[in-house]
């Protein structure tokens, strides 16, 4: 399980008041310990991730399921598409 936490603000990625319902907007919101804040990494061959929520195993998605510039995150269905994928990099 793991914590995604903003880098400046430290506040982590959260779904809106802790829903686990699909198109539930993704939020950066204080450390509840709530475990609607976990997630886990699932791995995909091309060496991206899709992050699963722990409580409601819907995944991180942009809400027009596209990779443009400024859209919003949401939890949907697992669907394992590119939308759905995330490349993480190191930063010490």
């Amino acid at each position: 399980m793991y914590k995604i936490i903003h880098k400046s603000s430290g506040g982590l990625l959260t779904p809106t008041q802790f829903s686990s319902n699909p198109g539930t907007s993704l939020i950066i919101w204080l450390d509840s310990n709530n475990p609607a804040q976990l997630w886990e990494l699932l791995a995909n061959t091309n060496g991206s991730y899709r992050l699963k929520n722990h409580v409601s195993g819907l995944v991180a998605t942009p809400s027009v399921h596209s990779s443009a510039s400024e859209a919003s995150l949401i939890l949907w269905t697992d669907e394992n598409n590119s939308s759905q994928h995330w490349q993480l990099n190191y930063l010490p």
